[in-house]
């Protein structure tokens, strides 16, 4: 997965020119890592969105742990349906994630870390409202 998300260290890897900094925080370089478990916007999402849906809160995992490693924890607890409805969140959350780094890097747009979390709560619960009906 880390080679295959265009994030600005995988453009240096393929000497495409772009800004290294992270474009949610503005704080680091940006890495598939950073961007989605690392990162202190991307963990003001994630804070608002468990907390919504009483998913576990992984602040314990944040610190040098690849996005795979969240997955394998969803994976290890909980019955099939509580993972299903965790990993849907916890996509959902990175997918937007991704888009909002995509919108802030292309169309020079930004919304606020409370905004993406409403955002991407609506997703979800639209999300599992298709897949009930």
């Amino acid at each position: 997965m880390h080679n295959r998300v265009l994030t600005a260290d995988n453009m240096s890897k393929r000497n495409r020119p772009c800004n290294p900094i992270c474009r949610l925080c503005l704080c680091t370089n940006e890495t598939t890592s950073h961007l989605l478990t690392e990162c202190n916007f991307s963990e003001a999402v994630w804070d608002r969105v468990a907390s919504t849906f009483n998913l576990p809160n992984y602040s314990t995992m944040r610190t040098n742990v690849a996005p795979a490693g969240w997955v394998n924890h969803i994976l290890a607890f909980g019955n099939k349906e509580e993972k299903k409805k965790s990993l849907g969140v916890l996509f959902t959350c990175w997918w937007m994630i991704w888009k909002e780094r995509n919108r802030r890097t292309f169309d020079h747009k930004e919304i606020t870390a409370l905004q993406l979390s409403s955002l991407i709560c609506d997703e979800v619960r639209l999300l599992n409202f298709a897949l009930s009906a």
